[in-house]
């Protein structure tokens, strides 16, 4: 790909940190240039040494400098995401990326992320200049039994600290003890399986046709239809369950339906 690049052509090495782990260090966003970038490594190195997102930023302290020995035309600048989840991020990135356009006026983009979630941005990215490599910044490790058992805590870490990692493993497996417990209670329990199924199915629903993120718009627009559609989502879900449990608890059958 780099044998495609002109001397003239400004290539723009981006380190991209998508969950915002640089605001644990303090760090503002966008910062461009070598010597900022690498103020930033190792200030954040200090708050978080073992963090990926510090490997990336001198993956690509190292990418710029082979750009440049090579004589081409190379900038550094790192970007940073939301804490919060999936669209926060894209919507702070891409402002970020507006600035850099139109401060530096690259043409091509040399991705460096350390994360397969950073490279989601790769379609943005393509609005901006053409993407000609990406680089994953990968801590080398001896694969001993110690070292896996510390690698594993910092993701269990992560699971039950941080979002949104913590509601798919925490969120979801409670919500199905709960259902197991009030149907044990009920003396439903033969009935786990089908409302674990219900469940999951509500979830998928609820993920696959984006029903959060349209609260959420609603929300932003105008809090009494966010209220609204809130609160009639979940009172249909339990209104549907409560009814299918008082019609078991009084012996109706379905079949009668077709008696």
């Amino acid at each position: 790909m780099l044998m495609t690049l002109s001397r003239n052509d400004k290539v723009l090495v981006l380190v991209v940190d998508f969950d915002d782990d640089l605001s644990l260090a303090n760090v503002e966003t966008p910062v461009i240039g070598y010597e900022n970038v690498l103020k930033v490594g190792c200030s954040f190195g200090v708050v978080k040494p073992k963090d990926s997102d510090l490997n990336a930023i001198f993956v690509g302290l190292n990418t710029y400098n082979e750009f440049k020995n090579k004589g081409f035309n190379v900038e550094i600048a790192v970007v940073s995401g939301s804490r919060e989840d999936g669209p926060a991020s894209f919507i702070k990135i891409s402002k970020q990326l507006d600035y850099l356009k139109e401060k530096l006026g690259f043409s091509h983009i040399y991705l460096v992320s350390d994360s397969p979630q950073d490279e989601a941005i790769i379609p943005l990215l393509n609005s901006y200049g053409k993407v000609i490599g990406i680089e994953r910044a990968i801590v080398e490790q001896i694969r001993s039994v110690e070292e896996t058992y510390l690698v594993l805590s910092k993701y269990l870490k992560k699971a039950f600290t941080e979002q949104p990692y913590a509601k798919y493993f925490l969120g979801i497996p409670g919500l199905l003890i709960f259902t197991y417990i009030v149907l044990f209670i009920l003396g439903l329990s033969e009935y786990i399986t089908w409302f674990s199924l219900l469940i999951f199915s509500i979830i998928m629903i609820t993920k696959g046709f984006g029903v959060i993120d349209r609260i959420r718009e609603f929300w932003r627009t105008s809090i009494f239809s966010g209220v609204l559609i809130g609160a009639s989502t979940v009172l249909l879900t339990y209104t549907v369950i409560i009814v299918i449990i008082i019609l078991y608890l009084e012996g109706y059958s379905f079949q009668a339906l077709y008696s």
